[in-house]
C-alpha cells in the first residue's frame, strides 16, 4: 500500500495542536509502554497515529508530531504489524494442504454382509 501524504491544513493544524512538542501520547499502547515518561523534546516529523499499511487515513485524528526517537520506534514496530499482516493476508488466500497425517475416509459396508455388534461378519440370508 502506497504512503498517504498529509494535507497541508491538516499538517498546520496538527502542528499548532501539538505547540511544537512530541504527542507520543497519542500513540498506540504499546509504543506508550515503552516510553511511559511524557516527551518534552520538540517534534519535527509528522506521523500517522495508524500507519497507512494498516488503513490509517491522512486525517487530523491519525497526525501526530514526533521527536526523532519516538518516530524511529514507532516506525520500527509499524513494520512489524505490517509484515505480519501482509503474511495473514497471503494465507489466508492460499490453499489449504493435504494433510499426510488425515485418516482416509472409510466406504460405505458392502450389503450382502451383515456386521454384528461383537465384530464379526456375516452373509445376509436372501
Amino acid at each position: 500500500m502506497s504512503r498517504k501524504e498529509f494535507p497541508i491544513s491538516v499538517k498546520r493544524e496538527a502542528l499548532k495542536r501539538s505547540g511544537g512538542f512530541c504527542e507520543v501520547h497519542l500513540m498506540s499502547a504499546d509504543i506508550k509502554d515503552r516510553f511511559p515518561d511524557a516527551c518534552d523534546q520538540v517534534a519535527k516529523e509528522l506521523d500517522h497515529v495508524r500507519a497507512c499499511g494498516l488503513e490509517g487515513g491522512a486525517t487530523l485524528e491519525n497526525a501526530a508530531y514526533l521527536c526523532r526517537e519516538h518516530h524511529l520506534e514507532k516506525t520500527r514496530s509499524d513494520q512489524e504489524y505490517m509484515s505480519k499482516n501482509r503474511r495473514f493476508e497471503v494465507n489466508r488466500d492460499r490453499p489449504k494442504k493435504n494433510n499426510p497425517k488425515q485418516k482416509m475416509k472409510s466406504r460405505p459396508f458392502n450389503k450382502e454382509f451383515k456386521k454384528k455388534f461383537d465384530g464379526t461378519v456375516e452373509r445376509k440370508m436372501k
